[in-house]
């Protein structure tokens, strides 16, 4: 039985299907066909504060007790409608001059004023001109959240990678409220837990008030160089997160 023939028209397709099969198994021979590339979505515009915030944030956590904490919320408010974290800051104006961080940290903290007290959530609220804390601690119950702006949520890291982590900061004086930042401040690093003899070594911290250094495992002493200070002393770990470091200036 014979096969009817194709048409002259026909058979040029068929033809030219078999060409541009031919070549498309040629050009893929050997190669996995390639797939399109999802367009990578972008964090929603404002969910991080500025770079002194997060640094703020990671330090404090990491003076804490928690090098790792499992989040961090964040607004932009007026210090009165944070009056129920401290009376006094009710007496903080409303206008833009007077804007805040308030920032609630979710992870395993100790507290600083009160030795042997511990939570799981710590509040920072910092003034967003002058880079001041007006109050930092424990989170005491619930926040109400009603009654403030929209809170965004970021994960906070250490930036840090050496054995120690300092924060130069200034308190008493005329600035209001708690300690403020002391930006680009020399700091002189004695070894042992006194200010005495030939210093091991001086740093400088930078436009934010912070400072890092590797230093072996042992005790060391920090002042601000040529001023008024408060010696702090501490133990510098050979393993494990940095050490967080208060360098302190006691204004008269």
């Amino acid at each position: 039985m014979r096969t009817p023939r194709l048409s002259r028209p026909v058979r040029a397709v068929v033809l030219l299907a078999g060409l541009a099969a031919l070549a498309f198994g040629l050009a893929s021979c050997g190669h996995a066909v390639p797939q399109a590339t999802p367009s990578p979505t972008a964090s929603p515009a404002g969910d991080l504060p500025p770079a002194w915030v997060q640094k703020e944030v990671a330090w404090q956590s990491l003076a804490a007790g928690d090098a790792h904490p499992q989040g961090c919320s964040w607004t932009v408010t007026r210090a009165p409608r944070l009056a129920f974290l401290a009376p006094f800051l009710r007496s903080y104006g409303g206008g833009s001059a007077n804007a805040v961080y308030f920032v609630v940290l979710r992870g395993h903290f100790h507290s600083a004023e009160t030795p042997g007290q511990s939570g799981e959530r710590m509040y920072l609220v910092l003034r967003k001109q002058g880079h001041s804390y007006l109050a930092h601690g424990l989170l005491p119950g619930r926040i109400p959240v009603e009654q403030l702006p929209r809170m965004r949520s970021y994960r906070p890291v250490v930036p840090v990678s050496p054995s120690v982590w300092g924060h130069t900061l200034g308190e008493g004086g005329p600035a209001p409220g708690g300690p403020y930042q002391a930006r680009n401040t020399p700091v002189t690093v004695y070894a042992g837990r006194k200010a005495s003899g030939s210093p091991l070594t001086t740093v400088r911290s930078d436009a934010d008030g912070f400072f890092s250094l590797d230093l072996e495992p042992g005790t060391y002493t920090f002042i601000m160089t040529g001023r008024p200070y408060t010696a702090t002393t501490a133990t510098a770990r050979g393993e494990g997160p940095p050490l967080a470091v208060a360098v302190v200036l006691q204004m008269m």
